[in-house]
């Protein structure tokens, strides 16, 4: 008899017990290892996904400001060339002006009996010298349009500093020249 009651309290302990279930004890909620496997391969595809993203939004950040900083770098370009090219257009006009001057004064030479002969030479070769500086001014002018647009725009500026300073020291020649007839 004790041997019955000892097993009904027994069958009697294991019905009131609370019914667990294997869901409850398993940490992975009772799924299969498959189950689990493809979650992990989707969360791991979530996080590239993810990361590609801020990836491209980091790139086209960076894009937009390159090309703003190119923009700022074309106007201050484009603003410091147009008063280069000022100076040198100002600069030819004054050599112009005492080639003016010069001419007169060899006409009022020459109304005094004067030879000026060597004179006039002096100041024809300082006129086709003048004109070649303004091609030279000229071909720099569009040089440096097409600099700006340039897929080396440093080459590009290297050529035209040099055109520039050899604009510049052509004009000191002839201003140099015309000087030594005063």
């Amino acid at each position: 008899m004790v041997k019955i009651l000892f097993g009904v309290l027994f069958l009697s302990l294991l019905l009131l017990a609370a019914p667990v279930s294997a869901e409850d004890r398993a940490p992975n909620g009772g799924r299969s290892s498959a189950e689990r496997a493809t979650d992990k391969v989707e969360r791991m595809k979530d996080r590239i996904e993810n990361i590609k993203k801020r990836t491209e939004t980091k790139i086209a950040t960076r894009e937009a400001k390159r090309e703003e900083r190119k923009g700022e770098r074309d106007e201050r370009l484009t603003k410091n060339a147009g008063k280069m090219f000022e100076r040198m257009d100002a600069a030819i006009e004054r050599v112009e002006k005492l080639i003016s001057r010069l001419e007169s004064r060899v006409l009022k030479l020459e109304a005094e009996g004067k030879d000026a002969a060597g004179l006039k030479n002096k100041i024809s070769d300082a006129k086709t010298k003048l004109e070649t500086v303004k091609a030279n001014l000229a071909r720099a002018k569009l040089e440096f349009d097409g600099m700006l647009t340039s897929d080396t725009p440093h080459d590009s500026f290297k050529r035209l500093r040099e055109k520039i300073n050899s604009v510049k020291s052509d004009l000191n020649k002839i201003h140099d020249s015309l000087a030594q007839l005063i």
